[in-house]
């Protein structure tokens, strides 16, 4: 199982990552807010961001890879650590997450 790190996002993250075919049309130049990403090696996997919507609820968005579909479970293992301890020391009692259905 690959190691894949959580990191702090930093905007080359943004130019070195290869869109999963979901996102389609979309290839943001900037990440405002929040966000973090996870990495294998030195190559982006996603990128996570979140904004408080109104007091403890957050809304999160993900820019995800390709290659994920090579990083299975220890993706999923990572993005739950994310999702348990990223967000909730930040005081997020409810988490929003949208995702394109086509």
């Amino acid at each position: 199982m690959a190691k894949l790190d959580i990191i702090n996002y930093v905007p080359v993250h943004l130019e070195k990552i290869q869109l999963k075919s979901c996102h389609h049309g979309e290839r943001p130049t900037a990440v405002a807010g929040q966000a973090l990403t996870i990495m294998s090696g030195d190559e982006p996997l996603a990128i996570f961001g979140w904004h408080f919507i109104c007091p403890g609820t957050v809304q999160l968005w993900a820019l995800v890879s390709e290659k994920t579909s090579e990083h299975k479970k220890s993706f999923h293992k990572v993005c739950r650590a994310f999702l348990a301890n990223g967000i909730g020391p930040v005081g997020a009692r409810r988490i929003q997450f949208s995702v394109r259905c086509g």
